[in-house]
């Protein structure tokens, strides 16, 4: 039996009667996030980004949606240039275009399929724990296959966006090949308890980063005085900037051979140096 309330228990939205700009392609998750929101009493506006990446009527769907469930609409236009990192590139466009705080449809399986991404990447703690349930990721407790049970309940058949199947983009490979088997392997399904895992290391990382909030990244006897994953931290939150520039571990590591006085600059990346004068470290960019 459908059971709205136990969906609306799963998510984080505004209370009823405030804003939310809900982010929908037409696809199950983004329309069952936006029916959702409608259903919570939310003042739910609707934002369309046309890639121009295919031919579709995927607006005017989306328009037609919004319309029935009486819900402001608004679209935008971008345009992506063909090549390399085709994905990563539309979604900073979006992001561009979008309101600020903007809802984003991600799911449980999302979340697990980043899990991976980051694991093989080699990232931190932080890229390992995934993205924090808020109103920007309200149905993040939820899975695919639930989202498609709304949309199918409200009579919807939503977009499904044919590079989904794709195996060139490595999240497809992790999606249809790596968490089937790993399902088969360990004879169950494995995105909830990766889930719990990953929740458990935001709480881990929570904590690590409250302390090294504490630690003023430029002074040198404070690095040289704390446990290294501390300091590790503070220069990783020191370093990190908006053109998406995360400093890697090696980097760390001249930093500290800075701090602890083997040298005295090293440089980090093009045009970046950290140089230690006077017991202070210098960041030139």
């Amino acid at each position: 039996m459908f059971d709205m309330d136990s969906y609306l228990n799963k998510c984080s939205f505004p209370d009823s009667g405030k804003e939310i700009d809900c982010a929908v392609s037409g696809g199950a998750d983004s329309v069952a996030m936006m029916i959702l929101a409608k259903m919570n009493g939310c003042n739910v506006r609707v934002h369309y980004v046309d890639h121009n990446i295919r031919s579709t009527n995927e607006a005017e769907f989306v328009a037609n949606l919004a319309r029935r469930f009486e819900l402001e609409f608004k679209s935008y236009q971008i345009n992506i240039e063909p090549g390399s990192n085709l994905e990563a590139r539309a979604r900073t466009k979006r992001f561009e275009v979008l309101p600020k705080g903007v809802a984003t449809a991600h799911t449980m399986d999302d979340q697990v399929e980043t899990f991976f991404i980051n694991l093989l990447r080699g990232s931190s703690l932080s890229g390992l724990s995934g993205m924090t349930r808020s109103f920007s990721h309200p149905i993040l407790n939820m899975r695919r296959a639930e989202t498609v049970e709304i949309v199918n309940h409200f009579g919807i058949t939503p977009f499904e966006d044919p590079s989904n199947s794709d195996l060139h983009f490595v999240r497809n490979k992790i999606r249809h090949l790596l968490i089937p088997l790993l399902n088969d392997i360990s004879n169950r399904d494995i995105v909830p308890i990766i889930f719990r895992q990953m929740e458990l290391m935001r709480d881990d990382d929570d904590l690590l980063q409250s302390y090294s909030s504490r630690l003023n990244p430029l002074n040198v006897t404070e690095l040289r005085n704390s446990p290294k994953p501390l300091a590790s931290r503070a220069l990783r939150n020191l370093l990190t900037n908006d053109d998406g520039y995360m400093p890697s571990r090696s980097d760390i590591e001249k930093i500290f051979d800075v701090v602890n006085l083997r040298h005295e600059a090293a440089q980090i990346k093009d045009g970046v140096m950290v140089r230690r004068s006077k017991g202070i470290l210098k960041v030139e960019r």
